[in-house]
């Protein structure tokens, strides 16, 4: 992910949980998000920042944020050693039966607060189902390392398109 699109990310975690922003982080996404605003521009020409291998700042964004949560999610309700598959399993069972009904709602249904249900909810609105390996692979990769804020998605949009 572009560095610019790194701040921002950083900015976006500290403000969904309730942090102060770094104040280098908000010399950088302020003055950003008001060219954008105002030039209507992307956030790529706003932020100066160019997209890695032709992948744009949306796509970018969503498997950064897929990957922040699929981390939390694991971390939360599947610690240890078996973590990953057990991860895999109950995504894949929610991927094949509650997603469905869900997803045309297009908010997570209060029923799954604090739940992994919750997470699963989201992690799926911004991709398909994940495999044990993948997750286990996310989990090591440094380059899925953005901050960790609040994963719940109450709203209307159903994530970005990919």
């Amino acid at each position: 992910m572009p560095a610019g699109l790194d701040t921002l990310a950083r900015v976006i975690a500290a403000l969904s949980e309730g942090r102060p922003v770094h104040v280098a982080d908000g010399m950088i996404a302020g003055p950003a998000l008001a060219r954008m605003i105002a030039r209507r521009v992307s956030i790529e020409e706003a932020l100066g920042a160019e997209p890695e291998n032709g992948t744009s700042s949306r796509r970018a964004f969503a498997a950064a944020e897929r990957a922040r949560l699929v981390r939390m999610c694991r971390a939360r309700f599947f610690p240890g050693r078996g973590g990953a598959g057990q991860m895999a399993d109950a995504l894949g069972q929610y991927a094949g039966s509650g997603w469905a009904r869900d997803r045309e709602a297009g908010v997570c249904p209060a029923r799954y607060a604090g739940k992994a249900e919750e997470m699963f909810f989201s992690i799926l609105q911004l991709g398909g189902s994940l495999k044990e390996r993948r997750i286990r692979e996310i989990g090591t990769d440094p380059r899925c390392s953005l901050p960790i804020c609040s994963p719940t998605i109450h709203t209307k949009s159903r994530g970005p398109t990919l």
